[in-house]
């Protein structure tokens, strides 16, 4: 079986719009897309309640093109797909899974099995760095504090 929505022919930017759509339903803000060559971003920040006080917080969504391309060119060799594989068919479909994923996210928000700060939680921007949660967290960057014992100690 191929690669998540390896056969589409939506554009990104048809994509884009799609998932501009569902974001704005839930009242995002400041919602910007960047099509480049080798990655999807996708931008925005939205109204949070975090403890007894809302705040603005700014979230990062990067979808890696290439590492999509590489499974499409490996599945075409195996014979597990039989389309022509080529890098805009490659973002089309990271364009694709993107919009999955967060259609699926949302639908936890929808439902109310979980929030949108805990879903979106790992693509939260640092202001100050321009790294995801989860960025900082691959670079070692991120300090996680940890009480044992009545005395903290942090984990990197």
């Amino acid at each position: 079986m191929g690669l998540l929505n390896y056969t589409t022919r939506k554009e990104a930017e048809e994509t884009a719009k799609e998932i501009e759509i569902k974001l704005l339903e839930h009242s995002v803000e400041n919602l910007k897309f960047d099509f480049g060559k080798d990655m999807a971003i996708i931008e925005f920040s939205k109204n949070v309640q975090l403890k007894s006080k809302t705040e603005t917080v700014s979230y990062k969504i990067i979808a890696k093109i290439n590492p999509v391309f590489e499974v499409l060119k490996k599945q075409k060799r195996s014979g597990e797909i039989k389309i022509d594989i080529t890098y805009t068919q490659a973002k089309r479909v990271a364009w694709r899974i993107v919009k999955r994923w967060i259609d699926a996210q949302l639908a936890f928000v929808e439902t109310g099995m979980l929030r949108f700060d805990e879903v979106f939680l790992s693509y939260k921007l640092d202001e100050d760095t321009g790294l995801t949660l989860i960025e900082e967290y691959q670079s070692n960057q991120l300090m996680l504090q940890v009480p044992i014992d009545d005395k903290k100690f942090f984990l990197t």
